[in-house]
């Protein structure tokens, strides 16, 4: 789409279109959706991820145990690559077929809000430490002397 004879202006907080048809117009509407419908899909699966890390950082095996977390993931993915590329269903929900350079921003965003989930985590770890020490099951602890007195109090 050639945008050399388009101009663009703002004024008043309003975007004015020139020389532009109401087709491409209704054809970079249905882009738009279409894009902003996968940028929710891929922000939703960092978030996944991102919410995991309440008590354990973002990274690691632990990611990987639960496979019905990516048993959803493929198919969150593969009923919106229904919904966005399948000739029948991309005309009832007004989809046009984007470029792949548009999973860019959703997928830094997921990035960003993992990093983020980390640095929370690492934050808050070392301001309150013993929140994140679980208490041991089984053990139980009692007072006694030589954890009551100080130690030049022992003999």
């Amino acid at each position: 789409m050639e945008m050399a004879s388009q101009e663009l202006f703002e004024e008043n907080n309003k975007i004015f279109y020139h020389d532009m048809s109401p087709e491409m117009i209704d054809n970079l509407l249905r882009k738009f959706q279409a894009v902003f419908t996968a940028a929710i899909v891929i922000t939703q699966a960092f978030n996944l991820f991102a919410c995991k890390t309440r008590m354990t950082y973002p990274f690691g095996k632990h990611m990987f145990t639960n496979y019905r977390n990516f048993a959803g993931l493929v198919i969150g993915f593969a009923l919106i690559f229904f919904i966005l590329f399948c000739p029948i269903v991309k005309n009832l929900f007004h989809s046009e077929v984007f470029t792949p350079e548009h999973f860019g921003i959703p997928i830094l965003g997921g990035v960003v809000l993992l990093i983020y989930s980390a640095l929370r985590f690492y934050i808050s770890q070392k301001l309150n430490p013993t929140h994140f020490n679980r208490e041991i099951t089984g053990l139980q602890m009692h007072p006694t002397v030589r954890t009551v007195k100080s130690p030049t109090d022992i003999e």
